[in-house]
């Protein structure tokens, strides 16, 4: 029997979302950088793929940029569209797989994979990253976070298949940082 990752993900993150634990304020600083070295300020489409608890679409609305974002977690897509709905902002957000993704080819000037696409199988980052290639505009740019062979992440998880692991215990507990 071949190791189901996909709806051990979902349920897994839906748990997390559920107790907040997961629920980070601020963006990351190299998300931050991205933004500021290499994104114009038009009001250009960008994709927060993996987005959590929306702390990057919170950022990237505030710039002025059309958001869009994408989770496996229903959570966290209702955390995150209530996020901007109390400042006002606006995004467009869905619940979906991000290998398996409803838009059109060439739709998104940029992309942003923060700490999102590794919690998959190595076979669905494959096609995930295929996926970013399809829909990112020819001239676009994408900022995607991987972990690398002996990060110190998985020592916390379990070995199902090549380059894949299930964590039995959080590498993080941002509960503290809310």
């Amino acid at each position: 029997m071949k190791f189901q990752t996909t709806n051990i993900n979902k349920i897994e993150w839906n748990k997390k979302y559920q107790d907040k634990r997961f629920f980070l304020k601020w963006p990351d600083e190299m998300v931050v950088r991205f933004i500021a070295k290499y994104m114009n300020g038009n009001s250009t489409k960008v994709l927060d793929l993996g987005c959590g608890s929306g702390r990057h679409c919170e950022l990237l609305a505030e710039q002025g940029y059309q958001v869009y974002g994408c989770d496996i977690s229903a959570k966290s897509i209702s955390l995150t569209k209530k996020r901007l709905k109390s400042f006002n902002l606006k995004g467009n957000f869905i619940e979906s797989y991000s290998w398996n993704l409803p838009y059109a080819l060439n739709f998104f000037d940029y992309i942003v994979a923060w700490h999102s696409i590794y919690y998959n199988n190595f076979n669905n980052m494959k096609k995930t990253v295929d996926q970013i290639y399809k829909i990112l505009n020819t001239n676009g740019t994408a900022l995607i976070s991987f972990i690398a062979k002996g990060d110190f992440r998985q020592k916390y998880g379990k070995i199902v298949s090549k380059n894949t692991y299930v964590g039995k215990k959080d590498a993080y507990d941002n509960a503290d940082l809310t």
